[in-house]
């Protein structure tokens, strides 16, 4: 309590925001922390006034110890007991408070659970921009998050939900346990934050957390669902990825036309995928329906692909919907099928209609709220990358390059833009602080997909034409989009590594090396010829066995021709990084030694990134304690072709049998 007084303005502590009409505007910070439903007003900076805050927190700390007890004793024993005593979520309503006077208050929910603040930036930053002030953008955030993380998401005025990893995920006293067990049924398969990508996870349990969340911070008047359930049929709730999200425009002004819809404002506002993709051509879609088994036959399967990424809903809508979900969850309880699963359901399936929300609209392809990218650049059939003429680009009225709706106009939210790499870059350097490309193509810019992927490679040609530097001053220098085609290979699915090998000869002037370290014998060497670090070196061995024992089990043999059970990565470097550049073996080498922990620290292991600096700077393994080899060809290698023409085969099946290797170690 006296670290929560001393984080809190001099002044004036004690009086709730509710209770100072205006007060926001001439008192605390938007950025200050915020941990209740109040706001401390700090009108003149006077010193004597910390003390009656420090007093009334200290009397509210008693206050709330005592009811705790009081409320444990009164649920009895057991976990029930436990999770009375349980941190309430961070649920801050007063950045928004000043708006308490609007005829509707829009939210936008977003789950960002176990996300950096970079994975995120460019969601966030780019609704702060273009959004109206008073909507607020609700995140749901692993309780736990990093400080970096969460002073970031104050600076943006976003409302932070804490979520745990375990039942009941919401630790919050304003629910109660019977109601909890409501919201989050623990008998329905999928309902968890760990799932995979089939299995439901958080693709299914964000639309519940939203729904608990609402319910939860309704019962406040003045807090944000609070205010929105003043107008509940007026009120968006706009339900949202938030990784490969960026707004070009302001969501809810461009959906405002729909409140005055002639056939009375939709409940839930669902958008289609593609103009023409159906449900039973995408696999994934098709894998999801098929676990409604004869409940969703395959001339249902025949409507167009309902996206899962943004769903548009009123404050009452989204309730439905959620209850919706859990309803058939709970008929369908043993089956996992994702959000998008679910949506396609309700809208395409006869048996699903029962479960509809009333007043549900599905808007076509070609509207001016969302443009999903993802199935317009790639064609689940052929298994080719494309870049359509008909995918129109435009300067904004800010001077940045957006993407526009097939019709030619406009679009508020743009979806699946990461999957396109010229497309990332673009879209992503005005929230990074950058501006390499807008001064490029200000005179003359592109008009398409296309025009821009000729324009990027014309870009990158210059720009590594002129770059100074050899192997490894040019690929650290590439070091973070290197890393993200990059990675490690399951040696039982070789067909991963031509994959990646075709991803990095696509990006141009690169190269594709295969790469592996015996870490239990050099490790045993440099412990033996350094004792006094000997404790480090054997930290550092463990990685042998990190993927091979773990994750991937001993029973998989390592891949034909590797001299030791050990990881494998695929690594992307720069094409200085070829032999017929004169590079020196020992340069290589120490590119990839370099690259090595920050792929460990990608894939979650990032303990050893400071033992690796501190010990194995300037250590390099002798020959026979690692294996190299670069790619010289692998099925669907596309090196002769630009990016504006190349297509990625993805069904390597054959995987190594098919490759070809360059010794070059």
């Amino acid at each position: 309590w006296l670290e929560l007084a001393a984080s809190l303005p001099i002044g004036t502590l004690g009086a709730p925001l509710s209770a100072r009409p205006g007060a926001m505007r001439g008192g605390a910070s938007e950025t200050s922390p915020l941990f209740w439903s109040y706001s401390w007003v700090a009108p003149q900076p006077r010193w004597l006034g910390l003390w009656p805050g420090i007093w009334t927190c200290l009397l509210l700390g008693a206050a709330l110890e005592l009811s705790t007890a009081s409320a444990a004793d009164s649920t009895g024993a057991g976990d029930d007991a436990a999770a009375v005593t349980e941190p309430p979520p961070l649920l801050p309503a007063s950045p928004y408070l000043h708006c308490a006077g609007a005829a509707r208050q829009d939210i936008a929910v977003a789950a960002a659970m176990g996300m950096q603040w970079e994975a995120m930036r460019t969601f966030v930053m780019s609704f702060r921009h273009f959004a109206d002030p008073c909507a607020a953008l609700v995140m749901l955030i692993f309780a736990g998050a990093p400080e970096e993380v969460l002073g970031q998401l104050r600076k943006h005025r976003v409302v932070v939900v804490q979520v745990h990893r375990s039942w009941p995920f919401l630790k919050t006293r304003k629910l109660s346990r019977a109601r909890k067990r409501e919201l989050f049924p623990r008998n329905a398969s999928g309902l968890s934050v760990g799932s995979g990508h089939m299995k439901g996870g958080v693709l299914t349990l964000r639309y519940l957390l939203t729904e608990a969340w609402l319910e939860a911070s309704s019962k406040d008047p003045d807090s944000i669902a609070g205010l929105a359930s003043r107008a509940p049929d007026r009120s968006w709730v706009l339900l949202i990825d938030s990784r490969d999200i960026v707004f070009q425009g302001d969501p809810f002004s461009a959906a405002t036309p729909l409140l005055a819809s002639p056939e009375g404002a939709p409940s839930v506002v669902f958008f289609e995928e593609h103009p023409e993709r159906r449900v039973a051509d995408e696999p994934i879609n098709a894998a999801w329906a098929n676990k409604f088994g004869s409940d969703f036959p395959k001339e249902s399967q025949q409507g167009r692909i309902i996206n899962g990424g943004v769903v548009l809903a009123t404050f009452a809508g989204a309730l439905q919907l959620a209850r919706a979900m859990r309803d058939v969850k709970l008929v369908y309880k043993d089956q996992d099928f994702g959000d998008q699963g679910f949506f396609n359901f309700i809208v395409h399936a006869a048996a699903g209609r029962r479960w509809t929300p009333h007043n549900t609209l599905v808007l076509q392809h070609n509207n001016g709220i969302v443009r999903h990218l993802g199935l317009e650049l790639y064609n689940p059939q052929t298994h080719e990358v494309t870049s359509p003429h008909s995918m129109g680009v435009a300067l904004g009225p800010e001077g940045w390059l957006q993407v526009l709706a097939p019709s030619g106009n406009s679009v508020a939210i743009i979806h699946q833009y990461d999957r396109y790499d010229s497309l990332n870059r673009v879209m992503i350097e005005r929230w990074e602080g950058r501006d390499q490309f807008k001064r490029l193509y200000g005179d003359a810019p592109p008009r398409t997909v296309q025009e821009l992927d000729i324009l990027m490679d014309e870009i990158e040609n210059s720009m590594h034409r002129f770059l100074p530097g050899g192997c490894r001053i040019r690929t650290l220098r590439r070091k973070d989009f290197m890393l993200d085609l990059s990675g490690v290979t399951p040696h039982g699915v070789t067909r991963l590594l031509a994959q990646g090998s075709d991803w990095c000869v696509a990006i141009g002037y690169s190269v594709s090396v295969v790469f592996s370290v015996d870490f239990f014998r050099w490790m045993k060497r440099l412990a033996e010829e350094n004792p006094d670090k000997k404790q480090e070196y054997l930290k550092l061995a463990i990685i042998q066995t990190m993927k091979v024992d773990v994750q991937y089990g001993r029973k998989r043999l390592p891949m034909r021709g590797l001299p030791f059970p050990s990881l494998l990565w695929a690594f992307c470097l720069d094409y200085h990084c070829d032999g017929s550049h004169g590079t020196a073996e020992e340069e290589r080498l120490q590119v990839l030694l370099d690259l090595v922990p920050h792929s460990l620290e990608r894939m979650g292991h990032g303990v050893f990134l400071p033992i690796w600096e501190d010990h194995l700077s300037g250590k390099l393994p002798r020959p026979e304690e690692y294996w190299l080899r670069q790619v010289a060809w692998s099925p669907g290698d596309t090196r002769r072709l630009s990016r504006a023409h190349f297509s990625l085969i993805q069904h390597n099946d054959t995987g190594l049998q098919r490759m070809r290797f360059l010794p070059i170690a």
